[in-house]
């Protein structure tokens, strides 16, 4: 085998440039490729746009005539509209004109049956109305009349039990002092001569009984087999002042003739009998001659005497108390003053509610007639 005669040099050289040649080619013919894609692109390019702009003139045509065509309907269409509105108008105004006349005639039978059925309604509550009215119209007397009942109660029951706390405290007065008692001076009915003596002049404990007692024995206990010197209270039935008594007539005279024939033998001279100091008690069978030592004095006991009198069945006292007539009078006292003081609080509430309804009154009159002067103002 012969070696080759060709260094790898030379072949390497030759196979470069046959691979640039090749590669050549390939370009060439790529850009031929390249160039003739291209031109066709634009062939097709220039054709669509002929095309289209055929197209586009074609659809813009049929445009303007479809426009054109709209707005021959449209004219048709608003004529026809405007007649068919023309003709509605006519007709609305006719229905219109009956519509008025209709309603016209309703408003008229309306209002006649309206006054027919409100004068026959104010026909028919009239009567009620006024009754209501009068008997708002008689409230406020009304409450002005309770609320003077109720003050001639109020005043009432406070008299009474002014009244019967007052003749409670005279009675009380006259009780102490006629059981305290007092130095007064007695006539002798049955003695010989009938001068006056001192004596000690008490009411008992038991407010029954009036005693007199010589002077110095009314602070002792009294004998039991002594009799006593009293009288009865229920058997007194009338005090008189001055001489009334048939002894107090006969001392009077005795004492301004300057005493009897016997008086004057013997020489005594009889006490002066002043009548603003006489004052004598009458008995059933007998009576009683007092001299007081002054005017004063007598017209004390003739007035505690006269209360204990009046009102001997309205004090408490251990004998009376259990008698029945008393228990029974007691009870009813007892029932009034609890029924005058019922009264007394029913007059006091009665009164303040009178007070608050006439407040209200007062302010609902004010509120009236501050409305009726606003109308009265604003009315022409």
């Amino acid at each position: 085998m012969q070696p080759c005669p060709r260094t790898c040099a030379q072949v390497s050289g030759q196979y470069v440039e046959a691979m640039a040649l090749h590669y050549r080619s390939l370009r060439r013919a790529h850009a031929v490729d390249c160039v003739q894609t291209r031109a066709v692109i634009r062939i097709q390019k220039h054709w669509r746009a002929i095309q289209g702009r055929k197209t586009t003139a074609d659809w813009r045509a049929e445009l303007k005539i479809r426009a054109a065509a709209l707005k021959v309907t449209a004219a048709a269409r608003g004529r026809a509209g405007r007649k068919k509105y023309a003709a509605a108008q006519e007709a609305n105004r006719a229905t219109a004109a009956a519509v008025s006349v209709q309603s016209a005639t309703r408003g008229l039978l309306g209002r006649r049956r309206y006054k027919d059925e409100h004068e026959a309604w104010i026909a028919k509550v009239t009567p009620a109305a006024k009754y209501i009215q009068a008997a708002w119209r008689a409230t406020a007397p009304r409450r002005y009349r309770r609320c003077a009942i109720a003050a001639a109660v109020l005043i009432q029951c406070t008299f009474r039990m002014f009244r019967i706390r007052r003749l409670h405290q005279r009675l009380m007065q006259a009780i102490i002092f006629l059981k305290r008692g007092g130095k007064l001076s007695k006539y002798r009915a049955n003695h010989i001569i009938g001068e006056r003596h001192d004596r000690f002049v008490r009411l008992t404990a038991d407010l029954g009984t009036l005693q007199w007692l010589p002077i110095g024995k009314d602070e002792t206990e009294p004998d039991p087999n002594e009799k006593l010197k009293e009288i009865s209270m229920t058997d007194i039935q009338a005090v008189s002042e001055g001489a009334k008594t048939g002894l107090m007539k006969k001392m009077y005279q005795r004492a301004g003739a300057g005493g009897s024939i016997f008086e004057k033998m013997i020489g005594m001279r009889p006490y002066d009998l002043e009548l603003s100091r006489a004052f004598s008690i009458i008995v059933k069978e007998r009576t009683v001659d007092f001299v007081a030592s002054n005017a004063t004095e007598r017209d004390t006991w003739l007035q505690h005497l006269n209360i204990l009198l009046v009102h001997q069945r309205s004090f408490d006292t251990e004998k009376v108390i259990t008698r029945k007539d008393v228990v029974e009078e007691l009870h009813m006292m007892s029932f009034e003053i609890g029924k005058l003081l019922k009264q007394r609080a029913r007059a006091s509430e009665r009164v303040v509610r009178a007070a608050k309804f006439l407040a209200a009154d007062k302010r609902s009159l004010e509120r009236v007639t501050e409305s009726h002067e606003a109308i009265d103002v604003s009315s022409p």
